[in-house]
């Protein structure tokens, strides 16, 4: 059994874990555990914010010293497991971008969020492979796989990862390239399975505007366009990617009038082409119904944000995924059936991505090559809603269940065992996986996310 890291007389100073460490009980342990998630169960004895690759070697260090396990939060949105002891290295105050314009680089520190990346690379015309919030943390987005908006044309965020200072369970800085290639491999969407990566080089795309946005049907037409878009996806190029989402919205006075506490069909879209041939690719969807809302047209980059539209205050919530083979007409009706206007369901969240494209290409350990669709659903929880919420999302998902294909790792939710995570690969990559903790953590102290 690991030991109880507490403060002693002596100060924080004296257990190597710096003057800035927060134990729990203290009165400042409640904000430094907070993150995007606050339905998180984070109760570990210690956090420790860092600010340095050294600040994390010499954390995991001291937790190898003593057996403490070890964990690590940048955003809070990538919620995995339930925290009741060790350490949680915070990394949220390590966010700086160091562009190459030259090669077409960024390095980021542990804690730079998609947003830094956009402030320093925009400037040059260079982009990130953002997903559906640029609030969102890179490292911990990119080592899952990440579902960029634009995936099918550049691919899994995780397949630009070109280089990394990880920290390895045994306290040792590796300073990862192609010439250390199984854990190269293992970074690109093994998750945090070898260790604590203090920054992260990937490789950026050129560009500057994309066409896209999102469009707000009404519920009543829910059936015609979600089997509008089963039909329309798979015919678009892969310049282009899009989702539909199926959305029960509150009642905040934040949310536009025609929105607030409504029943909606969201589509989303990005399009890397002209505007004209974007225009072209949306008309028949936008022929299905009448819109609420039409946000699609030519955007910065940097703006991307506006296609999904995410929140971006702190909410409580546990999520769920599937990946998809196909989403023919029958899985459109299932889903309605699930989760449409006319069902008991009351999620927030269903939605559905379209994949393909250059998702299907690449060598890393990400899980996902050969599939079509992503299938995401998201509960708000509170109290003791989590048992009710997590059944509905299983019923949903269930709904979906005889085209998948797997489970990504990113937007899968909580797991509840080591087991439930290894089962996010494949066996041969669940193999590899576990050698190399085998060698680089044998303690197995790092329990970052989904770990093997």
């Amino acid at each position: 059994m690991p030991t109880t890291i507490k403060r002693n007389s002596a100060g924080a100073e004296s257990n190597d874990l710096g003057a800035g460490a927060v134990y729990r009980n203290e009165p400042e342990f409640a904000a430094a555990v907070a993150g995007f998630n606050t339905a998180a169960s984070m109760q570990p004895d210690v956090v420790v914010p860092v600010w340095s690759t050294g600040d994390i070697r010499r954390v995991v260090e001291y937790a190898a010293g003593i057996g403490a396990p070890v964990t690590v939060q940048a955003t809070g949105h990538g919620y995995t497991y339930p925290v009741s002891s060790g350490i949680l290295i915070d990394t949220s105050g390590m966010r700086g971008v160091d562009i190459d314009v030259q090669a077409g680089t960024a390095t980021v520190q542990a804690g730079a969020r998609w947003s830094d990346v956009h402030a320093a690379a925009g400037r040059h015309g260079l982009a990130g492979l953002v997903g559906s919030s640029s609030d969102i943390g890179v490292v911990g987005f990119c080592l899952g796989g990440g579902f960029p908006i634009l995936g099918r044309t550049y691919g899994f965020a995780s397949d630009r990862i070109l280089a990394a200072e990880l920290v390895t369970g045994d306290g040792v800085l590796h300073h990862v390239d192609s010439r250390e290639p199984e854990l190269l491999w293992a970074l690109q969407g093994g998750k945090a399975n070898v260790g604590i990566v203090a920054s992260l080089t990937i490789e950026l795309v050129h560009l500057h505007r994309v066409f896209g946005g999102g469009i707000f049907f009404p519920g009543e037409s829910a059936a015609a366009v979600v089997h509008e878009f089963a039909r329309w996806a798979p015919t678009l190029p892969v310049e282009a990617g899009t989702s539909i989402a199926l959305l029960r919205l509150p009642a905040d006075p934040s949310i536009p009038e025609p929105l607030r506490g409504q029943f909606v069909v969201h589509l989303r879209f990005a399009f890397t082409g002209p505007a004209e041939d974007g225009d072209e690719l949306v008309a028949p969807m936008r022929a299905v119904s009448p819109a609420i809302f039409d946000q699609v047209g030519d955007m910065p980059y940097a703006d991307i944000d506006a296609v999904h539209s995410d929140p971006r205050d702190a909410m409580p919530y546990t999520e769920g995924g599937v990946l998809l083979g196909a989403f023919p007409e029958e899985a459109a009706t299932a889903l309605i059936e699930a989760a449409g206007p006319d069902s008991d369901a009351t999620l927030p969240l269903v939605e559905v991505r379209l994949m393909g494209g250059a998702y299907g290409v690449g060598t890393g350990a990400v899980n996902g090559r050969g599939s079509e669709f992503f299938a995401s659903v998201v509960a708000l929880i509170g109290g003791t809603q989590l048992p009710e919420a997590r059944d509905e999302i299983d019923r949903i998902i269930g709904a979906l269940r005889p085209w998948a294909t797997g489970s990504a790792v990113n937007l899968n939710g909580p797991a509840a065992t080591r087991s439930e995570s290894a089962a996010l690969w494949s066996p041969d990559t669940v193999r590899r996986l576990s050698e190399l903790r085998r060698v680089h953590d044998p303690a197995g102290i790092i329990r970052a996310g989904h770990t093997v």
